[in-house]
C-alpha cells in the first residue's frame, strides 16, 4: 500500500510539477513566488527517486540521471570550490543544501557503485567543508553569507565525512568527522535531553529551537561511528537520541512523529537505520504509524500538507517539498 503512495505522489509531481518540454520543475501549484524550484525541495524529489531506485532500478535510474541534468542549472562552478546555488546561477550557497546533495550522491554510489556518484560526493563535500573556519571554535557555516554555525550543516557534514571515509579510507575525512562531531556535541547539544539546538549566532547567542531532522542526522552519526568499531557507547547514544526525539515530537493524538514534513522524512530514516542497526522493530513500527498518519492527511487530488500535524491540521498543497517527502517516507514504510 505505501509503495503505491509513493509512486503516486512521484507521478504527481511529474504531471503538476514538471515544466513542459524542460528538465526543470515548479516549486508549487498554482503560484509560487519564483518560476523555478529551489534546490532544497529537488533535494528531497532526488532522495524519493533514490528510494524507488533502491526497489525498482531499472524504472527510477533513468529518473535519476534526467534530474541530475536539472540539477546542473544549479551548479556554480566558477566558485572556488565549485558547489549548488540555491537558485540557478544565483551566487546563492547554503552549505546545508549542498550537504544533502552528498549524502544523496553516495546513497546512489552505494545503490549502483558508478564512481562518478562518489566524485560528485566527493566534490560537493569539498565546497561543503569549505565552510568550516575557527571562529566559535570551529563549525560549518549555514550560508555563505556566514552569520551563523547551524547543526544542519554541520550534522550532515559529520556523517558524510563518515561515510566518505567508510568508503574511500581517506584519514582527512576522518579528522573531519572527529572535529565536526566534538564541536556540535559542546556547542549545540543540550545537555539535559541530548537534543540539538538549531544554531549559534557569531556574537555566541545560541538559538535553542530543536527540530527533528538535526537530532536525526547525530544519531545517523553515532550509528556511523559505531559500525567503525569505535564502541559500543556509540549505539547507546543513537538509542538515546532516538528515545529522547520520540518523546519530544511524538503526537498524543496521531501517536506518529509530527513537524515540517522533510524534518519527519530525515528523523524517520534515522528511525530505520537504527531499527536495522540495533535489531529493534519499535522504531520500524513508529516509523509505519508515522505514514500512516500522513496517508489521513491525504487530499482526493493526490496532494499532502507541507506541515504534519495532529491538532491543527494543515491543508494539503500541490508542493514539490509537500509531495516529495511523503513519498519519502512511504517507501519508508513500504521496506517493511
Amino acid at each position: 500500500m505505501y509503495r503505491q503512495f509513493a509512486e503516486e505522489a512521484l507521478e504527481r509531481i511529474e504531471g503538476t510539477l514538471r515544466i513542459s518540454n524542460s528538465p526543470m520543475y515548479r516549486e508549487r501549484m498554482p503560484r509560487a513566488d519564483l518560476p523555478y524550484a529551489t534546490l532544497w525541495p529537488l533535494s528531497m524529489l532526488q532522495s524519493a527517486l533514490i528510494a524507488g531506485a533502491e526497489r525498482e532500478p531499472k524504472r527510477y535510474l533513468p529518473r535519476l540521471e534526467s534530474l541530475q541534468q536539472t540539477l546542473l542549472a544549479y551548479w556554480d562552478d566558477k566558485h572556488q570550490p565549485p558547489g549548488f546555488d540555491a537558485y540557478p546561477k544565483g551566487n546563492d550557497k547554503y552549505y546545508d543544501d549542498n550537504a544533502w546533495m552528498v549524502l544523496n550522491y553516495l546513497r546512489l554510489h552505494a545503490l549502483t557503485h558508478d564512481r562518478k556518484w562518489l566524485r560528485w560526493a566527493q566534490q560537493v563535500h569539498r565546497f561543503v567543508w569549505s565552510g568550516w573556519d575557527e571562529q566559535l571554535g570551529g563549525g560549518i557555516y549555514w550560508h555563505q553569507s556566514r552569520k551563523s554555525k547551524n547543526t544542519c550543516s554541520n550534522a550532515p557534514a559529520l556523517v558524510s565525512a563518515l561515510w566518505l571515509y567508510a568508503v574511500t579510507k581517506d584519514a582527512e575525512y576522518l579528522s573531519q568527522a572527529e572535529r565536526l562531531h566534538a564541536w556540535l556535541t559542546t556547542h549545540l547539544q543540550d545537555p539535559e535531553d541530548g537534543l540539538f539546538w538549531d544554531n549559534i549566532q557569531m556574537d555566541g547567542r545560541v538559538d535553542r529551537a530543536k527540530f527533528p531532522y538535526n537530532t536525526a542526522l547525530m544519531i545517523d552519526a553515532n550509528l556511523w561511528w559505531y559500525r567503525l568499531k569505535r564502541g559500543e557507547q556509540f549505539l547507546r547514544e543513537a538509542e538515546r537520541l532516538a528515545r529522547a526525539s520520540q518523546k519530544h515530537w511524538l503526537g498524543w493524538q496521531s501517536r506518529a512523529i509530527e513537524g515540517f514534513a522533510p524534518f519527519v522524512v530525515k528523523l524517520c530514516e534515522a528511525y530505520r537505520h537504527l531499527a536495522q542497526v540495533a535489531d529493534d522493530s519499535r522504531w520500524v513500527v513508529l516509523v509505519e504509524r508515522t505514514a500512516e498518519f500522513v496517508r489521513t492527511l491525504r487530499s482526493p487530488e493526490g496532494d499532502y500538507p507541507e506541515d504534519w500535524q495532529g491538532g491543527e491540521k494543515k491543508d494539503p498543497v500541490t508542493s514539490l517539498m509537500a509531495l516529495a517527502s511523503s513519498a519519502c517516507l512511504f517507501w519508508l514504510a513500504s521496506t517493511s
